[in-house]
């Protein structure tokens, strides 16, 4: 179900970009489009806005020919989050499967709007779109106007300026046959901004996805991972939301009776100070609902643990991604092997949560022991947490734009300058991954081959 706001303005479609694989109707756990919803509240007080998400629906494509066809939009967004639904191990699938390329979803999205008889404004954005804006704009000619980064601002500035584009700081647009960038303006105040107005996306049909329902606390990582893409995303300066307007938040959810949210924060306990705030505040008001966040293992102790799972913490996700000094420093994870092996420690005393662990494969660093190494630690916290623990074997690294293992791809000669890195074959896609050590590829292709169908390890595509 999506709500209309009336308006005398613009009419605004937006649209999450569809990113299943293909043969698949709709995604099997679909995530809430939170900054979609963002941009709505942002424009929704001057014009009509309609939110519609391709992933939840069973007919995708009709699904949004009928929304163009009943809302008739003049101006349309498209949010494209996915670059690809594929990861390294894929390759290998002894199942059937497809891989979603998100060009392809992009020009089916805009065949479809065209054929639906739309003619007013379109409008890009959306993460993979700021890592690859020129790629995209010139992808196709159908699309008027890409919105970099954080659209809070740029989106409703640009409904004011049609007509005069270039004024609006954030934007990519087509002018004299080529395409042009205004200039980057300064990230969203989150204080400004305020929090997003969920009525403009009901969330039930994303209930029953474990991850779900996304709610922010911060935006910005301090971090520097060297395949991480959020310091470029978010700026590497953290901006830092009242945990009382976090816990508004929370109690508005708790309300739609939502059992259970996801901070999408990309670390939660950074700084620690300020989730140790959240919590309390959740513990203050009384407020019931579950949720799961992203920590640190370095800024975690057993009186924070007790206090999170006090507030209602179901999970604790950690990503070390490597184990061992060497794979640690080159993928910069300002994290030591004592302090991931102390993490398991004190998830001996969780008491109503469960644990998930998130490593890397074949990733800068890498070498056949420490892979061995850190199968033996994987082994250790089975036995150690049982079915409390879950572990994440995340693949290996797709190698993206502006991230340090996209430069030490270019200088080990794995990829080039010219490289596609937002390829639409198989053939292209192999490229980006990250490996190196053969005989690691080798091991871990071995290893899914005996542990599949066993639940030891899970795989994740990201």
């Amino acid at each position: 179900m999506e709500i209309t706001i009336s308006s005398s303005r613009h009419r605004v479609l937006l649209i999450q970009s569809y990113w299943a694989q293909p043969g698949k109707a709709s995604t099997s756990d679909p995530v809430y489009p939170l900054g979609l919803v963002y941009l709505a509240t942002a424009i929704s007080r001057e014009h009509s806005v309609q939110i519609i998400d391709l992933c939840t629906s069973e007919s995708p494509w009709q699904y949004l020919s009928s929304a163009i066809t009943d809302f008739s939009p003049d101006v349309v967004g498209i949010s494209i989050r996915n670059a690809d639904s594929f990861g390294y191990s894929d390759i290998f699938a002894d199942e059937d499967f497809s891989i979603s390329y998100c060009l392809n979803n992009l020009t089916k999205t805009l065949n479809i709007i065209e054929e639906a008889g739309f003619h007013g404004r379109i409008i890009v954005g959306g993460q993979t779109f700021s890592m690859f804006p020129e790629r995209i704009m010139e992808h196709s000619n159908s699309i008027d106007f890409g919105v970099f980064l954080e659209g809070e601002n740029t989106f409703p500035e640009l409904l004011d300026n049609l007509d005069r584009p270039d004024s609006v700081k954030g934007l990519y647009l087509r002018k004299n046959g080529s395409v042009l960038f205004t200039g980057k303006r300064d990230h969203t105040n989150l204080a400004e901004a305020g929090s997003p107005d969920r009525s403009l996306l009901p969330a039930d049909r994303y209930i029953h996805s474990p991850a779900g329902i996304g709610i922010q606390s911060k935006r910005g990582c301090i971090l520097s991972c060297s395949y991480c893409i959020y310091p470029y995303l978010s700026g590497s300066l953290l901006r830092l939301r009242e945990p009382a307007a976090v816990v508004d938040e929370m109690e508005e959810i708790a309300r739609e009776k939502i059992e259970c949210v996801h901070f999408v924060d990309p670390v939660f306990n950074i700084p620690q100070k300020h989730s140790e705030a959240v919590c309390r505040e959740i513990l203050r008001r009384d407020v019931h609902i579950k949720w799961i966040a992203w920590f640190n293992p370095r800024f975690m102790n057993k009186e924070f643990i007790s206090l999170c799972e006090k507030a209602g913490c179901v999970k604790f996700e950690l990503s070390p991604d490597a184990y061992g000094s060497k794979g640690l420093n080159a993928l910069n994870k300002q994290l030591t092997t004592k302090e991931i092996r102390n993490s398991l420690k004190l998830a001996r005393g969780l008491t109503t949560s469960t644990i998930t662990y998130n490593f890397l494969i074949n990733h800068p660093g890498e070498t056949v022991v420490s892979f061995f190494r850190k199968l033996l630690f994987c082994t250790k916290i089975r036995l150690t947490l049982g079915n409390r623990a879950k572990i994440e074997l995340l693949n290996h690294i797709r190698i993206l734009p502006g991230t340090t293992v996209y430069r030490t791809a270019l200088s080990e000669g794995r990829i080039k300058p010219q490289t596609d890195m937002l390829p639409v074959c198989e053939k292209d896609m192999k490229l980006l991954f990250y490996r190196r050590s053969r005989l690691v590829t080798v091991f871990y292709r071995f290893l899914m081959l005996i542990l599949k169908g066993r639940n030891f390890f899970a795989r994740s595509p990201e």
